[in-house]
């Protein structure tokens, strides 16, 4: 009588065939996760940087040229509501408020081609800007303390991706 030994190894063979394909792809996603994860923090901190130096332009210049909020959109170069740092011009201000027919443009003067964007001035009445995000955006806000009007007061510029 003979015994074979050859169906012994092609169990274990299997076996580890199969530990080997669980725990590849096991390691596979959690690869694949961190890199997500590390995607998403990558966004978020680019997000951060221009919300803040977008904003920044906003209260600390007067536009490019100064009198934008007295020409034709189309002959504006940059948006700034500042007639001096963080003390906003009112004009300004309601000129920006009423571009909301132009969003596009205006997104694009504030140099935000990839994100859309809402201000808010909490001043009394409030003004805003842009379009309010949608509760499944990410979202970035970035904040100013700035003079309006001759009080202090919280200019606000969230910048939000709609996945």
């Amino acid at each position: 009588m003979k015994i074979s030994k050859g169906q012994t190894v092609l169990v274990d063979a299997t076996f580890a065939a199969l530990i080997f394909a669980l725990l590849f792809f096991a390691l596979n996603n959690m690869f694949i996760m961190g890199f997500e994860t590390e995607q998403t923090k990558g966004e978020l901190s680019e997000m951060s940087l221009l919300a803040n130096s977008r904003l920044d332009l906003l209260v600390k210049s007067s536009g490019i040229p100064k009198n934008w909020e007295d020409i034709g959109i189309d002959d504006v170069n940059q948006i700034g509501l500042a007639n001096h740092e963080r003390q906003l011009a009112e004009q300004k201000v309601n000129t920006f408020k009423n571009l909301a027919s132009d969003y596009n443009a205006t997104k694009a003067l504030i140099g935000l081609q990839k994100y859309d964007y809402y201000f808010v001035l909490e001043s009394i009445p409030q003004n805003t800007a842009g379009l309010p995000p949608q509760s499944d955006a990410t979202q970035v806000v970035a904040q100013r303390i700035v003079t309006f009007q001759g009080a202090e007061t919280l200019a606000s510029l969230t910048i939000y991706k709609i996945e």
